[in-house]
């Protein structure tokens, strides 16, 4: 199995080329569902931010509080 962070979009192109069954993409789940095809997959695991419930120790993480 492939783990692919964040995979690159050609010029000129809005999805992502050479995806297979047995891959994991990890980033930003709302940009990466954008750039693949419809009806692509099967299953979509993602990571809510959860609001202020889990701390994942990234500066840049998307619904952290600074307490």
């Amino acid at each position: 199995m492939n783990l692919v962070h964040e995979p690159e979009v050609a010029p000129g192109k809005n999805q992502v080329d050479g995806i297979t069954e047995s891959m994991i993409l990890r980033g930003d789940a709302e940009r990466l569902l954008a750039r693949l095809p419809s009806a692509f997959f099967r299953c979509c695991v993602t990571s809510p931010p959860y609001w202020g419930l889990r701390d994942y120790r990234t500066d840049d993480q998307i619904g952290s509080r600074k307490m």
